[in-house]
């Protein structure tokens, strides 16, 4: 029986940390599989750490840093972490069902990594504000045209990987931000890697949190982070 690891950075995520633990803790004693969760705290200034700490069930680890690095280089640190035959990760808030999580995972029978798309169901087009829907397209034309990318959905926050190939694809991961999901199907994609895209369906409670995602500077360092993939490359940094 294949064990799970699922990765969930956190920060300043205080308000809704508990809930999330508490929904995860029913969750896995339903489960045959064993799992492990493992919360990499980012640096957080609020009382997201403490209140983790205030937890006590096995399922789960910590690990936490003083300074905020990014999303990128906190998945980093909880993929070297995780002792699971699988290893996948979502956003704190849970912002995809348990069932589309296991979905996910579900293809690593026979790929070497499978990740949620938002675009293949059109249950998300409804959600997903227009801005949000066009910026979103905007970046999947660039890297298409920049890194070659047939994919509808490299944002998601829904992936998994087998374990050796996570710990591969990050052992070269360079960026810390959001744009880490694009550098490390790039460097899936330049190995040869197996991967296949699985609808992932947003749940409506998840419309209702503030995002962080700042819609006019983040656009231009993700731009800018796919440019640095390219010439990353071509300099033989991912060799």
């Amino acid at each position: 029986m294949k064990k799970i690891s699922l990765i969930i950075p956190v920060y300043n995520e205080e308000n809704l940390i508990e809930k999330t633990v508490k929904e995860l803790d029913l969750f896995i004693k339903k489960q045959k599989e064993p799992w492990e969760i493992i919360f990499v705290d980012d640096g957080s200034t609020d009382n997201s750490l403490a209140i983790l700490k205030n937890f006590k069930p096995k399922f789960f680890k910590i690990i936490s840093y003083s300074k905020n690095q990014g999303k990128g280089f906190a998945l980093k640190k909880g993929v070297f972490h995780a002792s699971g035959d699988y290893i996948g990760f979502t956003d704190s808030d849970l912002a995809y069902s348990f069932e589309n999580l296991k979905k996910v995972i579900k293809p690593l029978i026979d790929f070497d990594i499978s990740i949620g798309s938002r675009s293949l169901s059109s249950d998300n087009h409804e959600k997903i504000n227009q801005l949000r829907r066009v910026l979103g397209k905007g970046f999947n034309i660039l890297t298409r045209i920049l890194l070659g990318f047939k994919f509808k959905d490299t944002q998601c926050g829904l992936k998994a990987f087998k374990s050796k190939v996570a710990k591969d694809l990050f052992s070269k991961q360079t960026i810390k931000g959001f744009s880490f999901d694009t550098e490390i199907l790039y460097l899936a994609k330049k190995k040869k890697y197996t991967l296949k895209e699985t609808e992932a369906i947003v749940l409506k409670s998840h419309l209702n949190k503030k995002s962080k995602v700042n819609l006019l500077l983040d656009p231009l360092k993700m731009f800018l982070d796919l440019l640095k993939i390219r010439i990353n490359d071509l300099i033989g940094k991912y060799e």
